[in-house]
């Protein structure tokens, strides 16, 4: 284990050989066996956007971030962003900075995919994950990602201040200011871009290996936290700002108002079908928008706390297979 990334705070860039990422490491000194807290950001989201959870993490825990290529600090990658490669880069990042397992992993947004699509490549050394309103493979259900009605309804209504994230956000302002430079940053755009292309692909690709459901779970009985945000109430806001903004025919107004007929018990179902992927899993309703690293910062703190708490309980129960075992629960933030 390098005593670089292990102890102290420290950040820098990591060569994967192809191309270098930008890593940040804090928290406790972690010895041979320690657990380590890997945080996964969403679409098109860097680290600028979790100070607030790494301050509250860090006490207990040895927290990771990363940019993935092309965002922040990282360099480009001379592949498309694909789930797989960005798992794949994850994975050399991690072997390339001697970060040994066990980890846990806290993945937002999309960042739920890349996650799970790291877990197929790292099984037996993810011991935890924290999925904080994560896509999966019937996200799209949800609300049809790239459909050319819903986004002529949403066209220049800022998503951050009608989801109240800019109002009640937890960063200081100097944090934030750093987060809304990220969007002007110089190749952010074609980045983004990029991803923005895979994300449908990617829940297509993570659909064919029917993960969901099985009757002997992904994950076993290692500790998994489902995390729900209030986003389907965004929605319904940002479908209200449109109209009034004078966005869509009254033919587009109409689609997406049935799109949003019952999106909130659709949302609620994407996220719960999640628990299958473990024996021991928790659901937990936040009451905030999409963005809970940003609004309810807490709330992530809380479920990594608490996977760490399972993970400690089997090591002193000695399971023979290593891991937690609990009743699936739900909790109402």
């Amino acid at each position: 284990m390098s005593a670089i990334w292990s102890h102290g705070v420290h950040s820098g860039l990591v060569s994967i050989k192809t191309h270098s990422l930008f890593l940040s490491a804090s928290g406790p000194d972690r010895d041979h066996n320690d657990l380590a807290i890997v945080v996964i950001p969403g679409l098109t989201s860097t680290i600028a956007e979790w100070p607030a959870v790494r301050r509250l993490v860090e006490p207990f825990a040895r927290i990771y971030l990363y940019d993935r290529a092309g965002y922040g600090k990282s360099e480009r990658s001379p592949n498309l962003p694909s789930s797989q490669i960005i798992a794949a880069e994850l994975d050399q990042l991690l072997r390339a900075a001697n970060i040994e397992p066990p980890y846990v992993l806290v993945c937002h947004s999309w960042g739920g995919i890349l996650g799970r699509e790291l877990y197929e490549r790292r099984a037996d050394d993810i011991v935890g994950i924290v999925l904080v309103d994560a896509a999966d493979e019937n996200s799209n259900a949800v609300l049809p990602f790239g459909d050319p009605d819903v986004d002529e309804i949403r066209r220049d209504v800022d998503y951050l201040e009608i989801s109240g994230t800019a109002a009640n956000h937890k960063l200081t302002p100097v944090e934030w200011e750093a987060f809304i430079a990220v969007k002007s940053a110089p190749g952010y755009a074609d980045q983004a871009a990029k991803e923005l292309a895979q994300l449908i692909p990617s829940e297509e690709s993570l659909a064919l290996k029917q993960e969901l459901g099985r009757k002997a779970p992904l994950m076993g009985s290692k500790p998994l936290s489902v995390i729900a945000s209030r986003e389907a109430r965004d929605f319904r806001n940002i479908y209200d700002a449109g109209v009034s903004r004078g966005n869509g025919t009254q033919k587009q107004r109409e689609k997406v108002a049935k799109i949003l007929e019952g999106i909130e018990e659709k949302a609620e179902e994407v996220q719960k079908e999640q628990l299958s992927l473990s024996s021991c899993a928790r659901f937990l309703q936040a009451e905030c928008g999409h963005s809970i690293h940003l609004l309810e910062p807490g709330v992530i703190a809380e479920e990594i706390n608490w996977v760490l708490e399972k993970i400690k309980e089997s090591q002193m129960r000695n399971d023979t297979n290593g891991v937690a075992h609990c009743n699936n629960s739900f909790i109402v933030s």
